[in-house]
């Protein structure tokens, strides 16, 4: 669904802080941010050709990563390493089976920067 204010298109909304992926006017949808199924992250990094690593721990994963850089990972059943060729802010989309990101106090945590 495509909600415009004027001539704008409007692709996020918030209340507050808080990202809002869907609103409505009474019964009826009048945003939708699209994709409310993964689990989007957004990641920070510093130097040129920096990576950054989604932590897995145990079995059960089977996803998928889709990066704002538009890199693609798919049938991912373990920890997965990104490289973002320059320093910024990325938004990482997990769909899949992704039952946990595992950190232990530990990794790219620092990195991590919004989920």
């Amino acid at each position: 669904m495509a909600t415009k204010l004027g001539s704008a298109s409007i692709s996020k909304l918030y209340l507050g802080s808080n990202e809002i992926s869907k609103a409505y006017l009474g019964a009826n949808e009048v945003f939708s941010s699209g994709d409310t199924t993964s689990f989007i992250t957004t990641w920070r990094t510093t130097t040129s050709n920096e990576t950054i690593t989604i932590p897995t721990t145990g079995g059960g994963y089977n996803y998928n990563i889709t990066t704002s850089d538009g890199q693609t990972f798919t049938s991912v059943s373990g920890n997965q390493t990104i490289t973002f060729a320059t320093a910024g802010d990325y938004d990482v989309s997990i769909s899949g089976d992704f039952p946990i990101i595992y950190f232990n106090n530990g990794g790219d945590k620092t990195k991590l920067i919004d989920i």
